[in-house]
């Protein structure tokens, strides 16, 4: 489950942060999320868009981890 919390909230550019759940064969646990989205103009008639997803750990993550010897 993703919890998203609004950081940058721009007509152009959106910026959301989540700690949220994982669930896999090691088990429950928490990871961190950054999705951030953003349209750049290019030119009068084109624009890039670009779409990033950051995960990182926590320490929940991270005991999980140790746990299973990795």
């Amino acid at each position: 489950m993703q919890h998203y919390v609004e950081e940058v909230g721009e007509r152009n550019h959106c910026k959301l942060n989540s700690v949220s759940d994982s669930i896999s064969d090691m088990g429950i646990t928490k990871l961190g999320i950054t999705w951030e989205i953003k349209i750049i103009p290019v030119t009068a008639n084109s624009c890039e868009f670009v779409n990033k997803v950051l995960v990182t750990s926590t320490p929940e993550f991270l005991a999980i981890l140790k746990e299973a010897n990795i």
